[in-house]
């Protein structure tokens, strides 16, 4: 068996359901990783930021169908072939978040748009 095909067949497995583990063991001494501290700082800036983009976005007066449908249309369909890290790289995405995105599984808020159209090579939306 060559290395990628035992590293993509035994260990990552493996090293996914030790991490998994710990993180479970970690949860239940009420010490969870993803919460709090520096973590819970991250979240709270990243989340006031985004609430700053959309309210600046709504000042702008656009309709929020509009805008989707725009997105389904004309950016959707050249989106497919954007690498994920691309898309969250422009966006600020989590992984998932990005592949729903790209799937046409979650319409992103219209404040991410114009990033996107950027990564598929379109023209930007008229400024009002």
């Amino acid at each position: 068996m060559c290395y990628q095909a035992y590293k993509t067949e035994v260990d990552m497995p493996r090293f996914a359901k030790a991490g998994m583990a710990r993180l479970s063991k970690l949860r239940a001494e009420g010490a969870d990783p993803s919460h709090g501290g520096e973590v819970g700082r991250k979240r709270g800036a990243s989340n006031a930021r985004r609430a700053h983009e959309r309210s600046k976005w709504k000042e702008l007066g656009l309709d929020v169908d509009q805008e989707k449908e725009r997105f389904k249309r004309d950016i959707l369909p050249r989106l497919q072939d954007v690498p994920l890290s691309r898309i969250m790289k422009a966006t600020g995405f989590s992984r998932r978040y990005a592949s729903l995105a790209r799937r046409g599984l979650y319409t992103p808020h219209p404040v991410h748009y114009d990033a996107l159209v950027t990564l598929v090579g379109g023209s930007q939306r008229a400024k009002p």
